[in-house]
């Protein structure tokens, strides 16, 4: 398997770019990622994608009443193929060209830990003919190996490949920023936006923007 290098993760996430004026771009790139792997999944119009948003618990005692929660996080959960050995293998090679093909440069990951402090990914997918789970914690201290136990997923709550990448511990400079939407709704059309050129066709997998505090 092609790997990071033992020290280049941290240096990758140095070195990126600010992106301030976007600071839901890493929430962008999962997103585009959940499209292609329902793509890949070959859904045929029943993909789905759920962007929960998660806030904090919490209200401040200097926060106005009306003022929505701060954002702390993201959930993007797809019904696409998962984080297959293919899948992975791509995921643990920095600046992978697995995804060259459809215009990926292989950086998305590296921008969640450039806003986030961590992100969780729990992964069913198909292999070998049966249902398999990959779950792993993506931060500063991940190693290709962090996720590669492949463990059998005998359960009646699954069946089918569904993938949930959580973002957590979104940096206070990049959620205060200006870019940083706090409406499901203004989320919502910034989603559509970045991703337009996927709902050019017609097999667009449709895309939920869910409110946590709304639940």
């Amino acid at each position: 398997m092609n790997a990071f290098l033992k020290t280049s993760l941290v240096g990758k996430i140095r070195n990126l770019h600010d992106f301030k004026n976007e600071a839901l771009y890493p929430v962008f790139e999962a997103v585009v990622n959940s499209i292609q792997a329902i793509q890949e999944a070959k859904r045929n119009g029943d993909g789905l994608i759920e962007v929960r948003i998660i806030r904090d618990s919490q209200i401040s005692m200097f926060c106005d009443e009306f003022e929505p929660l701060k954002i702390n996080g993201f959930e993007i959960v797809d019904n696409g193929i998962g984080f297959n050995l293919a899948n992975y293998d791509s995921f643990s090679t920095s600046d992978s060209i697995y995804k060259l093909d459809k215009g990926c440069r292989g950086v998305g990951r590296f921008m969640w830990l450039k806003a986030f402090r961590k992100a969780e990914i729990d992964s069913i997918f198909q292999h070998d003919g049966g249902l398999f789970r990959r779950k792993f914690l993506f931060d500063v201290s991940f190693t290709p190996d962090s996720g590669q136990a492949i463990e059998a997923y005998d359960s009646d709550e699954f069946t089918s490949c569904r993938t949930i990448v959580r973002l957590d511990g979104f940096y206070p400079d990049y959620r205060d920023s200006q870019s940083a939407y706090k409406t499901p709704e203004k989320i919502a059309q910034r989603i559509l936006e970045h991703c337009l050129a996927y709902f050019i066709t017609e097999n667009a997998p449709k895309i939920v923007v869910i409110d946590e505090t709304d639940s």
